[in-house]
């Protein structure tokens, strides 16, 4: 299961991923993404956030779907993950972890940092160095 919302005065795309999802939900999921994309207006540089709320590492099969269903989509300036789970903060690592985003334990923690002055997040980012 998955859901999504668009917070539009943070710019912020709000994602849960819960349970199991199969390379047919993600396929579901890229295209609710690209519909709340061209509902909303979205252009490089808004704000996701992604909570995987029980742990659940993706399927391969998931992940090969995930791997070029965003090609089109535009790029955040800042992803914040969201997890507990040491199984999915290394799967994170080692498949979707690009420049522009960090792991948070807390929804509140990550929602401080994508919505932190450009300044204030690269002092945060040496600060973890």
């Amino acid at each position: 299961m998955y859901k999504l919302e668009y917070q539009p005065a943070l710019n912020l795309l709000d994602v849960i991923w819960a349970g199991l999802l199969t390379s047919s939900d993600m396929a579901d999921y890229a295209s609710d993404c690209r519909m709340i994309r061209d509902r909303e207006g979205l252009t490089p540089g808004f704000r996701l956030r992604i909570m995987v709320s029980d742990g659940t590492p993706l399927p391969q099969a998931s992940l090969a779907a995930l791997s070029g269903a965003f090609a089109d989509f535009p790029k955040p300036s800042r992803q914040a993950w969201v997890t507990s789970s040491a199984i999915v903060t290394l799967q994170i690592k080692r498949t979707m972890l690009w420049p522009y985003a960090r792991i948070f334990v807390s929804a509140d923690e990550a929602l401080a940092w994508l919505t932190a002055s450009d300044g204030d997040a690269c002092m945060a980012a040496i600060a973890d160095i």
